[in-house]
């Protein structure tokens, strides 16, 4: 992602909060809470999905060499 759609992004959601004057800032805290919780859960899936890949292929790449 480039640096100014990272900026974007961020500033769309910035924007988004703030319109919401209506819901309590605690309440914004603990739904993103929730979202980053969801966020970390799914990017600790991937992580272990490509290691778990990464195994596999360096046991296929060893039993090739042999």
């Amino acid at each position: 992602m480039i640096n100014a759609e990272i900026r974007e992004f961020e500033n769309d959601i910035i924007n988004y909060v703030n319109a919401c004057e209506s819901i309590p800032v605690e309440v914004k805290y603990l739904v993103f809470k929730d979202i980053l919780h969801q966020i970390e859960s799914e990017a600790n899936r991937n992580v272990i999905a490509e290691r778990e890949q990464m195994e596999k292929d360096m046991e296929k790449e060893g039993k090739e060499h042999e």
